[in-house]
């Protein structure tokens, strides 16, 4: 009983110190748990983005394509005077 009023009174007097130390430990666990999960779905996102890559690739492509076409079709529209 004598060794535990001991080990008392010093946390009594360093509770502070004891505190931080438990908040420090308790962030940098969350911090590794969160930063693993991160880690994780960065993998599978990246995957993802670089399977459908090409498919991206492609409808860009017809998509620059049309663009190109109506351009050169509005160029060659005749332009109405305002008179109808």
């Amino acid at each position: 009983m004598d060794q535990l009023r001991t080990a008392l009174v010093w946390l009594k007097r360093h509770h502070f110190w004891v505190l931080c130390g438990l908040v420090a430990i308790i962030a940098l666990g969350s911090w590794a748990k969160a930063s693993g999960k991160m880690d994780t779905l960065f993998g599978g996102n990246s995957s993802l983005i670089k399977a459908h890559s090409p498919r991206l690739r492609t409808c860009a492509k017809t998509r620059s394509i049309r663009m190109k076409m109506s351009i050169r079709s509005s160029r060659h529209r005749p332009r109405s005077n305002g008179k109808t």
